[in-house]
């Protein structure tokens, strides 16, 4: 998070355990930078889940679709990686397993986001994941990250910003995350 104003962060302690204030932190209008680096990362992950469906003959979805769920997953992914590691603190700029690993935290809150989808279509249901809509947007939600990653010394400084506002918005909701172990060093720093 290097180029992060810090004047600009958003202060979202507190706020991260709250379900509805999560829900609209992404797209909170106030905050230019957080919207613009949902929207890139929604947009890079639509793009390469559509391209990935296309390539490997998956039944295909529609861009509409890809993007709601894919754009729900991200209020969800800094509470539900609370039980594995934090991120590594270089963010964007750390090692490229690093960020292959941080791109695989993503897939619970795709997991939450299928459902949540599907329960705004249907209505409350048995949770029901289809293999051909999870394998392509999990794959889609790990290669991401790293592509990102190689590219993030050469996006413009407001892209670069938004991403490092929802890394941040993801930190602070893992450290908030009721899931999160009591021997997690963000725990400790966080509730002592």
């Amino acid at each position: 998070m290097s180029s992060v104003n810090a004047s600009k962060k958003v202060d979202y302690d507190g706020k991260a355990s709250n379900l509805l204030k999560n829900a609209v932190m992404p797209v909170d209008f106030r905050f230019q930078t957080q919207v613009g680096g949902a929207v890139g990362y929604v947009a890079a992950e639509v793009a390469i889940s559509w391209l990935f469906r296309r390539f490997m003959r998956y039944e295909r979805m529609g861009l509409v679709s890809l993007a709601r769920i894919h754009a729900l997953s991200v209020p969800l992914i800094g509470g539900l990686q609370a039980p594995v590691e934090s991120n590594h603190p270089l963010g964007y700029e750390a090692p490229m397993m690093d960020q292959f690993k941080a791109g695989a935290k993503g897939i619970p809150g795709l997991m939450a986001a299928v459902y949540v989808d599907q329960t705004i279509r249907v209505g409350l249901h048995k949770p029901t994941i289809r293999m051909n809509d999870l394998i392509p947007m999990s794959i889609a939600k790990i290669i991401t990250r790293p592509l990102i990653s190689m590219l993030y010394e050469y996006l413009p400084n407001a892209f670069i910003n938004g991403l490092d506002t929802i890394e941040y918005m993801q930190k602070v909701q893992r450290a908030n995350s009721r899931i999160i172990s009591k021997d997690d060093v963000e725990f400790r720093e966080r509730w002592s």
